[in-house]
């Protein structure tokens, strides 16, 4: 079942001021290791990118797309730290 427009909306907004954060983080620390606690909810987020990264890797539904992947992908992402 399709998710509301709204709520898709919502999503990408919300997905675009943490990618933003964790480009600052970068900047400032030199990666993308932003530990899960100590950084609001910044680190919960870089967690769950990997989780829905490993999730379509292995063929299960997810929310990360190529676009997505691409992007974290040119700011040295590491998925698996």
């Amino acid at each position: 079942q399709p998710q509301p427009k709204g709520y898709v909306t919502q999503c990408n907004k919300v997905w675009s001021i943490r990618y933003k954060e964790l480009q600052a983080y970068r900047e400032k620390h030199g990666d993308c290791l932003v530990p899960y606690r100590g950084h609001g909810k910044l680190g919960r987020w870089v967690s769950r990118q990997r989780t829905l990264y490993h999730r379509q890797k292995s063929g299960c539904q997810s929310s990360m797309s190529k676009e997505r992947e691409r992007k974290l992908n040119a700011i040295g992402f590491d998925w698996a730290p």
